[in-house]
């Protein structure tokens, strides 16, 4: 039972939802209610005691009601605001309130009876977060647990929040109002809640005028959705002077005392304590239920979501691929890059390679004399990279990323600012930056490299020997192929490049050319454009995916779903 409780609590920490939907707040609240009410329903089991809670709005005689019900002046009654400011329990000294107290930001005091009634009751017993505990030997009230609790309209909410917390301990609720006071709406309202959640309600209408028409206040609470008869309503009388000890011998409340009593009484605790035992585990699993769905709306919520995000990501991808086309983004620079890679790795096969840097040079020799170039250097391959990669102009993409960013903040996000969501997609770190969209442009351009050396390499071993003849040798095909390959990526022919074009044409049959030239090459031009397209796009996925990983982050897990189906199962057993 240990493990299995230390498992089961640990699935109720693991409740949240992104709060994309109406049900979110259900999510919220049931996640928080429901360990609390199995908390509860565990304790209340193992003590065996019936818990009756006094509630009401200031001005009731709700203390003074309580103290009669005692039988001594426990509780201090008064018309100030508020005059109980912390929970008085009433049990059996033998009663086991404090063995396994489930509520945890809750202490409990123990006084006796007799300390009690010679104290001077100012009507400020008990602090925050205190509930005092008077005992008494009774042993005719030795299975009950009388509460009197601080006004419902309190004007310190930390009275409000002891009541709710103390509220999922109550089995039986005894709703004190008054004829003045009977539809003021806070006190109403929590009235209205627990009958909701079936719990055994009385409604006691104190200070009742003779002429009080009770009709007229059935109507009411008929018009609230509460069907409330005639034998759970007691009204007791307005008494002027003395109210709290001439109220115990007051006619009505004998009545009242009396019916209260024998539906309480020890004889039929067992069947009573079964019954609301029942109730109660009826209540966790409707809650439990109510959960299920919530979180189910919200996953279905955030499918729709990713969807979205889904076309307001294609739309940012579209205006990219268009913008590329219109200004040819692959930069000069890194064409040229590219270029001399290719060189690099093929000039072994080109025979001509020497007659072409003779000619390249005695071009070069005119113009180098009269200053009008330098003098050549072959750079490295870490060199031209990183001079590449300081030259990139990624504005383009950065203005993709920030208009795809500003469409999710401005159409994605939920409007409720408590949402999880909407404050997680406000965080800093959600959002590429510049450094880190430069850093994926480099990665995805190596990957271009280094599938233009694989392409090549694949290329250059797959040429067939037939075509392998004398001066139409691989060598040959492969200088065309190389300035064919220079004037695609180049985006031109250069005066030098033409001169040895024109040089290596008439060693080039038709069909070789044909062959390797207008089927290889154009088929690697096309792959290699997309490529590039292709790594682009992708710093944009990668933004995406950062969006939803931060939803997915927010979703309960399969596992933890199965974990409270167990637990539902569980209660049952």
């Amino acid at each position: 039972m240990g493990q299995w409780k230390e498992n089961r609590d640990s699935v109720w920490q693991k409740v949240q939802c992104p709060g994309l939907s109406s049900f979110a707040r259900d999510v919220f609240r049931l996640g928080r209610s429901i360990p609390q009410r199995l908390e509860a329903y565990e304790y209340k089991q193992k003590a065996g005691l019936l818990w009756l809670m006094l509630i009401g709005g200031t001005g009731t005689g709700k203390s003074t009601i309580f103290n009669a019900l005692c039988g001594d002046t426990l509780s201090q009654a008064g018309i100030e605001r508020p005059k109980t400011s912390g929970p008085i329990l009433f049990a059996h000294e033998n009663a086991p309130i404090e063995d396994g107290f489930p509520l945890e930001d809750i202490r409990i005091e123990r006084i006796s009876r007799g300390t009690l009634l010679h104290q001077s009751m100012t009507g400020t017993l008990g602090g925050e977060g205190l509930v005092v505990f008077v005992e008494h030997a009774e042993n005719s009230f030795a299975h009950l647990v009388l509460a009197d609790t601080p006004d419902l309209d309190s004007l310190e909410v930390k009275n409000r929040w002891i009541v709710e917390e103390l509220m999922h301990l109550s089995d039986v609720v005894l709703f004190v109002t008054s004829q003045e006071k009977y539809a003021d709406e806070v006190p109403f309202r929590y009235f209205r809640k627990y009958y909701a959640e079936g719990k055994t309600c009385f409604l006691v209408l104190n200070k009742a005028q003779p002429e009080f028409d009770w009709n007229e206040a059935a109507n009411a609470f008929q018009n609230e959705g509460i069907s409330i008869g005639k034998d759970q309503v007691f009204l007791l009388p307005y008494l002027t002077k003395d109210p709290g000890h001439r109220l115990r011998d007051a006619p009505q409340f004998a009545f009242f005392y009396d019916k209260l009593i024998k539906l309480l009484s020890g004889r039929k605790l067992h069947g009573l304590l079964d019954e609301v035992r029942k109730r109660d585990r009826e209540a966790i699993k409707a809650e439990m239920l109510r959960l299920q769905e919530a979180l189910q709306a919200e996953k279905e919520a955030s499918h729709q979501w990713n969807e979205r995000l889904h076309a307001f990501f294609q739309a940012a991808c579209v205006r990219l691929v268009q913008q590329q086309q219109q200004q040819d983004r692959m930069s000069l620079e890194s064409r040229q890059y590219i270029h001399r890679q290719i060189r690099k790795h093929f000039s072994r096969y080109d025979i001509l390679r020497k007659p072409r840097r003779f000619i390249a040079d005695t071009v070069r020799a005119p113009l180098m004399f009269l200053g009008l170039v330098g003098k050549r250097h072959e750079e490295s391959h870490e060199e031209a990279l990183a001079r590449i990669r300081d030259q990139i102009d990624l504005s383009p993409l950065e203005a993709a990323i920030e208009s795809f960013n500003r469409e999710v903040l401005e159409k994605l996000s939920p409007e409720e600012p408590t949402s999880p969501l909407f404050k997680d997609l406000r965080r800093k770190e959600l959002v590429l930056t510049r450094d880190e969209i430069r850093e994926l442009v480099h990665k995805e351009q190596d990957k271009l490299v280094a599938w233009l050396e694989e392409t090549f390499h694949k290329m250059a071993e797959g040429i067939p020997k037939s075509k392998q003849v004398g001066i139409h040798s691989v060598y040959i095909v492969w200088g065309a192929i190389i300035i064919t390959l220079e004037t695609m990526v180049m985006g031109g022919i250069t005066i030098l490049e033409a001169v040895l074009n024109s040089a290596l044409a008439p060693f080039l049959t038709k069909g070789a050319v044909e062959l390797f030239v207008h089927q290889e090459l154009k088929k690697v031009a096309r792959e290699l454009k997309q490529r590039y397209h292709e790594g682009l796009v992708s710093v944009i996925s990668h933004q995406r995916m950062r969006y939803e990983e931060c939803v997915r982050s927010l979703l309960v897990d399969e596992e933890t779903m199965k974990e409270m189906e167990r637990a539902l199962t569980h209660l049952d057993a």
